[in-house]
């Protein structure tokens, strides 16, 4: 994601016209006239996402778009043309550095914001917290959120925007090897008054990834979670549901079972309480897991199932030793979904029914 950052200056009176720093203009107001604005429009979709505070005696303004949006053609004169954009995003290094476009005036300053040290990022973390740095993945897909400032405010995402994040999962968590992924379906509430009340009507926190180190990938094995092995994960000491309540519950959509969920706690009980960690949060997600394949070991699976996703500790069935915790999505109120991986094949080839 892309920040175009407009400053108090001319370039911002040409934008806005006359504007009196007295005028008691809302934040609506301000928003219409840069939304209208040629110069604006021609970045075509663009999120409200800006906020204004006192720079050297001026105001300071973004607003926030998607990189995807932007037309391939040339924009107008102080507009940089998407390829243009894509190829700046590409060579901005992952450490909150701002850089002036070559042939753009200062009005359009173009940031790229590093994922951060928080919770959300779908790219590794450069964070000195983290041990060694961790290059960023060469081509990543667009990142779901980028991270968050004392200006612009939490950013949060609508299901739809989360289902889209869901599947662009399986694409950053890929295995090397080409381990496939659980395939589960995201979750929903059953019926049509909990899925508007608890999803439709809900601001959605941005997905957490458990990226670790030597070597770089997505996802942090199970038994490594379960027994506190988190040397090489990122960031994990980095605080999680800081803004949520005591608990959460997670929701397992495992193919041939019937839905299964179990709250864990998003506190860690001590004086005062404060939020659990990556670690922490990776390691009751690993014992839902695990409780999730002792619970349903002994039931068969639905009709139609394909037998390779049973599961069990017996040979022959998928055991939390094969699996990889490789995201986690708040996919509704309450809720939140681990994305899986196999750390192997499947035992015998999938089949369709």
């Amino acid at each position: 994601m892309l920040r175009v950052a407009i400053s108090h200056d001319e370039d911002w009176m040409n934008i806005m016209g006359e504007y009196d720093d007295n005028q008691d203009v809302t934040d609506n107001e301000l928003w219409c006239r840069i939304r209208d604005h040629p110069q604006i429009q021609s970045l075509l979709e663009f999120r409200k996402v800006f906020a204004s505070d006192d720079v050297d005696g001026g105001h300071h303004r973004e607003v926030e778009f998607l990189s995807s949006s932007l037309p391939v053609e040339r924009s107008p004169s102080n507009t940089p043309s998407r390829e243009h954009l894509l190829q700046v995003q590409a060579r901005i290094s992952q450490d909150h550095t701002s850089i002036f476009v070559n042939g753009i005036s200062s009005v359009f300053a173009l940031s790229h914001m590093s994922p951060p040290a928080a919770y959300n990022s779908p790219l590794p973390s450069t964070s000195p917290r983290a041990g060694n740095s961790v290059s960023p993945v060469p081509s990543p897909p667009p990142l779901p959120y980028d991270s968050p400032s004392s200006q612009l405010g939490k950013v949060t995402y609508t299901h739809r925007e989360q289902a889209r994040f869901f599947r662009e999962a399986v694409t950053i968590g890929r295995s090397p090897a080409g381990y496939p992924f659980v395939p589960q379906i995201m979750y929903k509430p059953h019926t049509s008054s909990d899925r508007h009340r608890y999803v439709e009507e809900v601001n959605l926190d941005p997905p957490i990834y458990f990226w670790v180190q030597d070597p770089s990938e997505c996802g942090l094995a199970l038994p490594d979670a379960l027994h506190s092995r988190v040397r090489r994960l990122i960031d994990r000491d980095e605080p999680m549901f800081k803004d949520r309540g005591p608990s959460i519950s997670v929701r397992i959509e495992w193919p041939g079972y019937l839905p299964w969920s179990r709250q864990i706690p998003a506190r860690d009980f001590r004086t005062p309480p404060c939020p659990i960690t990556r670690s922490k949060l990776a390691k009751n997600v690993a014992k839902c897991v695990q409780r999730f394949i002792q619970e349903r070991q002994a039931v068969p699976m639905e009709d139609d199932s394909i037998p390779d996703w049973r599961v069990g500790t017996q040979p022959n069935t998928i055991r939390v030793e094969d699996l990889v915790l490789v995201s986690l999505h708040h996919v509704s109120m309450g809720s939140w979904q681990p994305h899986l991986r196999l750390r192997r094949p499947l035992l015998q080839p999938q089949w369709s029914i």
